[in-house]
């Protein structure tokens, strides 16, 4: 039996995925959590859910779950250690977000080095400034935390424009099209000669706070940190004395520890900061993306055969 839990479905959406299954195959679909005690949760084999819902108590009322399928991509939130004990089988949207990852990354780095900001300014205060710069991205230098599917993608954008790329993942092993790869704990070299920072990587013990007092001393007065992983990544005090001191140029920031971030933060009042609500992976296309890359594993978990994007429940990602 197959338990869908994603709200916003169409009935198209739901008709497409049920072609992909065996048709002997009972499918419950449910709109909120409150439903699931509607159903026959003891006999559900297949979870396909957006995450918020799986806790060690509906894992404890589903005794025969045998693979959750995430509609997305972060898996920090899941109780990862009654996951691995079950041995149940966990997939999720890593590689999704892709396109409009890349193109948020993109504009945003066109914003920041053609001071765009500042033209808005002059175009309010109706002051023609010959003066005002416009810079290019070719040859600046950019360093990507997380070598992933996405951190690949945005790398290859790049690249075509002529950037120079680094890359920081667990490994620090060079893969293409990176110019260079560097280990985490190696992250300062590349740090230092940034004129762009980007990150990626989920959450673990070891990148927690990997962006602090001591990498942002070293990072250029002109660059721009763009976080577009996760809040906990950066170190916020460290963040905020930087740049209120100046130490960076500028930090666009989609992630927070606390979200949505309270309204007396002080990266809303900071002139240097750009906010944006979590969107930097939202995209019209998403759902019916997600359920493409559902229906091939789908047709893998029937087939015995190598699934996309299994997690890593012990390494948490």
């Amino acid at each position: 039996m197959l338990l869908i839990s994603i709200e916003d479905l169409t009935p198209d959406q739901l008709d497409t995925i049920s072609t992909y299954l065996p048709q002997d195959m009972l499918v419950y679909h449910v709109t909120s959590p409150e439903e699931i005690v509607t159903i026959p949760y003891q006999d559900v084999q297949i979870w396909i859910t957006y995450g918020e819902d799986v806790t060690e108590e509906w894992l404890e009322h589903m005794p025969n779950l045998l693979w959750i399928q995430l509609f997305q991509a972060g898996v920090e939130h899941l109780p990862l250690g009654k996951i691995n004990n079950r041995s149940i089988l966990l997939t999720n949207m890593k590689g999704i977000h892709s396109i409009p990852m890349t193109e948020y990354v993109l504009s945003m780095m066109f914003y920041s080095a053609g001071n765009l900001s500042n033209f808005e300014q002059l175009q309010k205060k109706r002051y023609w400034d010959e003066a005002a710069q416009f810079q290019e991205l070719h040859r600046k230098s950019v360093t990507i935390f997380g070598a992933g599917t996405i951190g690949v993608d945005i790398a290859r954008a790049l690249k075509s424009l002529g950037l120079h790329v680094a890359g920081v993942n667990t490994s620090g092993v060079k893969k293409e099209p990176f110019d260079e790869m560097y280990q985490l704990n190696e992250r300062f070299k590349p740090l230092a000669e940034s004129d762009f920072v980007i990150l990626l990587m989920p959450i673990t013990d070891d990148t927690k706070c990997c962006i602090g007092y001591e990498e942002l001393n070293i990072m250029k007065e002109s660059s721009c940190l763009i976080n577009i992983g996760r809040g906990p990544l950066i170190d916020d005090k460290a963040l905020i004395d930087a740049l209120e001191h100046k130490k960076i140029g500028q930090a666009i920031l989609d992630v927070f520890v606390e979200e949505p971030l309270p309204n007396d933060h002080a990266y809303w009042y900071l002139p240097n900061v750009m906010v944006t609500p979590h969107v930097a992976a939202k995209s019209p296309m998403y759902l019916d993306r997600c359920i493409e890359q559902l229906a091939d594993n789908i047709k893998a978990y029937v087939n015995n055969t190598t699934m996309k994007y299994v997690v890593n429940v012990q390494q948490g990602y």
